[in-house]
Protein backbone atom coordinates (compact mmCIF):
# COMPACT_ATOMS: atom_id res chain seq x y z
CA UNK A 1 0.00 0.00 0.00
CA UNK A 2 1.51 3.16 -0.63
CA UNK A 3 2.33 5.92 1.98
CA UNK A 4 2.43 2.61 4.51
CA UNK A 5 4.97 2.84 7.39
CA UNK A 6 5.00 -0.67 8.91
CA UNK A 7 4.93 -0.31 12.84
CA UNK A 8 8.38 -2.10 13.22
CA UNK A 9 10.36 0.84 11.45
CA UNK A 10 7.25 3.49 13.22
CA UNK A 11 8.41 1.69 16.65
CA UNK A 12 12.74 1.76 15.74
CA UNK A 13 12.22 5.61 14.42
CA UNK A 14 10.39 6.57 18.05
CA UNK A 15 13.08 4.65 19.68
CA UNK A 16 16.18 6.01 18.11
CA UNK A 17 14.69 9.38 18.43
CA UNK A 18 12.66 9.90 21.53
CA UNK A 19 12.11 13.58 21.37
CA UNK A 20 9.72 12.60 18.81
CA UNK A 21 7.15 10.75 21.41
CA UNK A 22 6.42 14.78 22.92
CA UNK A 23 4.64 15.88 19.47
CA UNK A 24 2.87 12.58 19.45
CA UNK A 25 1.74 12.96 23.65
CA UNK A 26 3.65 9.88 23.48
CA UNK A 27 1.44 7.59 21.77
CA UNK A 28 -1.87 8.26 24.17
CA UNK A 29 -5.10 8.33 22.94
CA UNK A 30 -6.48 10.82 25.86
CA UNK A 31 -8.25 13.77 24.88
CA UNK A 32 -6.58 17.49 26.51
CA UNK A 33 -9.69 17.31 28.54
CA UNK A 34 -9.24 14.03 29.80
CA UNK A 35 -5.67 14.36 30.09
CA UNK A 36 -6.39 17.66 32.84
CA UNK A 37 -8.70 14.82 34.94
CA UNK A 38 -5.33 13.21 35.41
CA UNK A 39 -3.03 15.51 36.18
CA UNK A 40 -6.16 17.02 38.50
CA UNK A 41 -6.31 13.84 40.59
CA UNK A 42 -2.43 13.06 40.65
CA UNK A 43 -1.78 16.54 41.85
CA UNK A 44 -3.54 16.18 44.80
CA UNK A 45 -0.81 14.38 45.79
CA UNK A 46 -2.96 11.78 47.58
CA UNK A 47 -0.15 9.43 49.76
CA UNK A 48 -0.56 6.13 47.57
CA UNK A 49 0.41 4.87 44.07
CA UNK A 50 -1.51 4.39 40.85
CA UNK A 51 -2.46 1.39 38.63
CA UNK A 52 -3.86 1.56 35.07
CA UNK A 53 -4.58 -1.52 33.32
CA UNK A 54 -4.99 -1.10 29.36
CA UNK A 55 -1.64 0.17 28.52
CA UNK A 56 -1.13 -0.58 25.47
CA UNK A 57 1.67 1.44 23.70
CA UNK A 58 2.08 3.60 26.99
CA UNK A 59 1.14 6.96 25.87
CA UNK A 60 -1.44 7.69 29.23
CA UNK A 61 1.53 6.22 31.11
CA UNK A 62 4.14 8.06 30.46
CA UNK A 63 1.85 11.24 30.43
CA UNK A 64 1.47 10.48 34.16
CA UNK A 65 4.56 9.62 35.06
CA UNK A 66 5.67 13.02 33.45
CA UNK A 67 3.38 14.97 35.59
CA UNK A 68 4.41 13.34 38.34
CA UNK A 69 7.79 13.85 37.42
CA UNK A 70 7.85 17.69 37.07
CA UNK A 71 5.70 17.79 40.23
CA UNK A 72 8.22 15.96 42.22
CA UNK A 73 5.20 13.94 43.66
CA UNK A 74 6.76 10.51 44.52
CA UNK A 75 4.71 7.17 43.28
CA UNK A 76 5.24 4.34 41.33
CA UNK A 77 2.77 3.41 38.67
CA UNK A 78 1.64 0.00 37.87
CA UNK A 79 0.70 -0.40 34.35
CA UNK A 80 -0.72 -3.41 33.55
CA UNK A 81 -1.34 -4.67 29.91
CA UNK A 82 -1.80 -8.75 27.69
CA UNK A 83 0.96 -6.80 25.37
CA UNK A 84 -0.74 -9.25 22.83
CA UNK A 85 -4.23 -8.11 22.51
CA UNK A 86 -7.50 -9.85 24.15
CA UNK A 87 -8.18 -13.70 24.85
CA UNK A 88 -9.79 -15.33 21.98
CA UNK A 89 -12.94 -16.43 24.24
CA UNK A 90 -13.52 -12.74 25.49
CA UNK A 91 -13.09 -10.89 22.56
CA UNK A 92 -15.70 -13.35 20.57
CA UNK A 93 -18.38 -13.26 23.47
CA UNK A 94 -18.46 -9.50 22.98
CA UNK A 95 -18.00 -9.68 19.04
CA UNK A 96 -21.43 -11.95 19.23
CA UNK A 97 -23.22 -9.51 21.89
CA UNK A 98 -22.60 -6.56 19.44
CA UNK A 99 -20.16 -4.72 21.79
CA UNK A 100 -17.18 -5.22 19.95
CA UNK A 101 -16.40 -4.88 15.72
CA UNK A 102 -14.91 -8.11 13.91
CA UNK A 103 -11.96 -6.21 13.87
CA UNK A 104 -11.53 -6.17 17.59
CA UNK A 105 -10.10 -9.77 17.25
CA UNK A 106 -6.73 -8.26 16.28
CA UNK A 107 -7.37 -4.50 17.61
CA UNK A 108 -4.01 -3.52 20.22
CA UNK A 109 -1.58 -5.99 18.85
CA UNK A 110 0.57 -3.73 17.72
CA UNK A 111 2.76 -3.26 20.84
CA UNK A 112 4.85 -5.37 23.05
CA UNK A 113 6.34 -5.47 26.70
CA UNK A 114 9.67 -5.49 24.81
CA UNK A 115 8.45 -1.77 23.03
CA UNK A 116 7.13 -0.19 26.53
CA UNK A 117 10.34 -1.14 28.93
CA UNK A 118 12.40 0.29 26.12
CA UNK A 119 10.09 3.30 25.28
CA UNK A 120 10.14 4.04 29.09
CA UNK A 121 13.78 3.44 29.38
CA UNK A 122 14.71 6.02 26.91
CA UNK A 123 12.52 8.40 27.99
CA UNK A 124 13.67 7.43 31.69
CA UNK A 125 10.87 6.90 33.43
CA UNK A 126 11.29 2.68 34.34
CA UNK A 127 12.41 3.95 37.72
CA UNK A 128 8.65 5.09 38.43
CA UNK A 129 6.74 2.38 36.31
CA UNK A 130 6.12 -1.42 37.04
CA UNK A 131 5.12 -3.13 34.34
CA UNK A 132 2.92 -5.95 34.71
CA UNK A 133 2.11 -7.89 31.28
CA UNK A 134 -0.63 -10.45 31.32
CA UNK A 135 -4.57 -10.70 31.08
CA UNK A 136 -6.02 -8.77 34.35
CA UNK A 137 -7.17 -12.32 35.49
CA UNK A 138 -4.17 -13.64 36.26
CA UNK A 139 -2.11 -10.60 37.37
CA UNK A 140 -4.19 -7.76 39.38
CA UNK A 141 -4.78 -10.11 42.43
CA UNK A 142 -0.83 -10.20 42.81
CA UNK A 143 -0.68 -6.20 43.37
CA UNK A 144 -0.70 -5.72 47.03
CA UNK A 145 -0.84 -1.54 47.11
CA UNK A 146 -3.39 0.70 47.51
CA UNK A 147 -4.21 4.02 44.81
CA UNK A 148 -4.80 7.27 44.25
CA UNK A 149 -6.40 6.55 41.19
CA UNK A 150 -7.21 3.68 39.13
CA UNK A 151 -7.03 4.42 35.51
CA UNK A 152 -8.99 1.40 33.48
CA UNK A 153 -8.89 1.47 30.34
CA UNK A 154 -10.08 -2.08 29.31
CA UNK A 155 -12.12 -2.35 25.80
CA UNK A 156 -13.68 -5.20 26.66
CA UNK A 157 -16.65 -5.18 29.21
CA UNK A 158 -15.85 -8.47 31.28
CA UNK A 159 -12.27 -6.83 31.60
CA UNK A 160 -13.69 -3.81 32.70
CA UNK A 161 -15.91 -5.35 35.26
CA UNK A 162 -12.99 -7.66 36.40
CA UNK A 163 -10.96 -4.03 37.26
CA UNK A 164 -13.44 -2.49 38.88
CA UNK A 165 -14.93 -4.84 41.60
CA UNK A 166 -11.08 -6.09 42.12
CA UNK A 167 -10.21 -2.73 42.97
CA UNK A 168 -12.70 -1.15 44.41
CA UNK A 169 -11.63 -1.50 48.10
CA UNK A 170 -7.60 -0.30 46.82
CA UNK A 171 -8.33 2.56 46.13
Amino acid sequence: IKGYIPRSLVNRLLLFFPQLYKSLRYESQLSEDQIAVLREILGKNIPVNVIECGVYRGGTTVLMARYLETNRIAKKIYALDSFSGFQEDGVNDEIQKGLVPEQGRTAFTSTSVDYVQRKLERLGLHDMITIVPGYFEDTLDTIMDSFCLAFIDCDLEKSAEFCLTTLWGKV
